[in-house]
């Protein structure tokens, strides 16, 4: 893991092997919370965390046993 020290208004490139690009920018820091803007090209797909790990679950449940797929979790999840 890469860790870098950036104040309000610095950003980070990220660059993809094809040559695509991503700004992250930090826009500001209020108390523990760091609020972050992201440029990217409209094909890269950004997800938090903890609902990209969801889609994983559910994607894998869906191929596995179709009764496991817990539709009214996934909704409330993305309608936060």
């Amino acid at each position: 893991m890469l860790v870098l020290t950036r104040k309000p208004e610095e950003s980070i490139i990220v660059v993809s092997p094809s040559g695509d690009t991503m700004e992250i920018h930090l826009a500001k820091i209020d108390n523990d919370r760091a609020k972050i803007g992201i440029e990217a090209p409209t094909d890269f797909r950004i997800f938090r965390k903890e609902v990209y790990d969801m889609v994983l679950q559910s994607n894998s449940a869906a191929q596995c046993d179709p009764g496991s797929f817990d539709k009214t979790k996934l909704q409330k999840t993305f309608l936060q």
